[in-house]
């Protein structure tokens, strides 16, 4: 039986990555609060059940709006969205409609999570 033989010729990309910048840091940061109070609260699906599609029952975020549009605590309103809703999100959908979609999503699974404001 032959071994397998490393192609010498086959050439790996060296590039570095990118440093994480301010957004990247802010968006990991809120979901790594806000995840697991999506799962307490029940919301473990793909919450988009209102648009006609084949859930392929995987599980990612999707923003009301592109991160780098978010202001304030848009930053919050996130739904569950299996891979093909993200993808008519995406491919179909204007950036209006991809908000109003989401919105609808979260107010349907009980509403927006968001921390408590310290008092003053």
């Amino acid at each position: 039986m032959d071994e397998y033989r490393f192609n010498s010729t086959f050439k790996v990309s060296r590039k570095p990555m990118n440093r994480v910048g301010p957004r990247t840091k802010a968006w990991r940061d809120v979901w790594q609060w806000l995840r697991p109070r999506m799962e307490a609260a029940g919301r473990k699906r793909c919450e988009f059940g209102f648009i006609p599609h084949d859930c392929d029952r995987s599980r990612t975020p999707a923003h009301s709006k592109k991160r780098r549009l978010m202001r304030g605590n848009d930053i919050y309103m996130v739904a569950w969205a299996c891979l093909t809703v993200h993808k008519i999100l995406d491919e179909n959908f204007s950036h209006e409609e991809m908000e109003q979609a989401v919105l609808k999503a979260i107010n349907r699974a009980g509403g927006p999570i968001l921390p408590e404001e310290k008092a003053a």
